[in-house]
């Protein structure tokens, strides 16, 4: 593996690499400092994604190649970052290092060599946390990564990409996520931190009937925090995302109706590719189709 580039965003304080893996594939990840005490490494998860999903930029490129990283090269990628930053000190000192899996591919296609991965780097940081953003395409997967966090005493914060209240229309959009109502359970069963991931488009998933629903699913269960991401638009979908007034008036209502942590989220980097579902696809054209 070798870094092709590196590329620093104008908007954050947040830095886009780019990979090539040694079977000449490209993979990204995004080192981000939000202030708020801690490191965060955006992640891959494989070299492309299968999932489908419309909002995804890498849905519009045919054929790409997709394959599980392997716990080297991702053991590889954190320790590049870190040398490069020059923030192993700070890291070794306490500071808080978030392996953040929300980058190309489903986490649970590849979560032994994730989960690996986060225990080895967490040995020799100690202060090391992971979290996985997934659309929850396979139960059983999910089963099994979730007892192999528990063996190995991890902090890992399960993001459930929800985006949709009604299953059709998740299946439309999603076309590989798993059942949503069987998904939330799932969630709601898991041991760690936990969250949804609910990106509001105008007109498609912001309606009364929709925010009642999720008051409805989570209002018992107030360890889950509800985070509406902002929408990414792309050049190949004519739909954009929620208006800022309506947003407030929806975390309004909805902190009147439940006490779960609500957040409104701009994933930052978005002009190096480093927000949800966003990537440089020049690099990924070159090398993995």
């Amino acid at each position: 593996m070798k870094v092709l580039n590196k590329i620093k965003s104008k908007k954050d304080e947040a830095y886009k690499y780019i990979f090539l893996l040694d079977n000449n594939l490209i993979v990204e990840a995004t080192f981000i400092d939000k202030g708020d005490g801690k490191y965060i490494i955006c992640m891959p998860n494989q070299t492309g994604c299968i999932m489908k999903c419309k909002f995804c930029f890498l849905t519009d490129l045919k054929n790409i190649k997709t394959y599980n990283i392997g716990v080297g090269d991702l053991i590889y990628i954190v320790d590049i970052i870190i040398d490069d930053l020059n923030i192993k000190e700070d890291i070794k000192a306490g500071k808080t290092l978030l392996l953040s899996f929300m980058g190309s591919g489903e986490p649970l296609c590849n979560y032994r060599n994730i989960l690996n991965a986060i225990w080895l780097i967490k040995n020799e940081y100690k202060n090391v946390r992971g979290a996985i953003a997934t659309i929850m395409n396979d139960f059983k997967l999910f089963d099994k990564f979730s007892q192999m966090v528990k063996l190995l005493n991890l902090d890992v914060k399960v993001h459930l990409s929800m985006h949709y209240t009604d299953d059709r229309l998740r299946e439309q959009w999603m076309p590989k996520a798993g059942n949503l109502y069987q998904s939330i359970e799932k969630l709601k069963q898991y041991e760690g931190k936990k969250e949804i991931h609910y990106t509001l488009i105008k007109d498609v998933n912001d309606t009364i009937e929709d925010i009642n629903i999720l008051i409805d699913e989570f209002k018992s269960n107030p360890d889950i925090t509800i985070k509406f991401l902002r929408f990414n638009p792309k050049d190949s979908e004519d739909s954009i995302g929620t208006d800022e007034n309506k947003i407030q008036q929806i975390v309004k209502y909805m902190k009147m109706n439940m006490v779960n942590e609500i957040e409104v989220y701009t994933p930052p980097a978005g002009d190096v590719g480093g927000s949800c579902g966003q990537f440089l696809l020049d690099y990924y054209k070159q090398y993995n189709i």
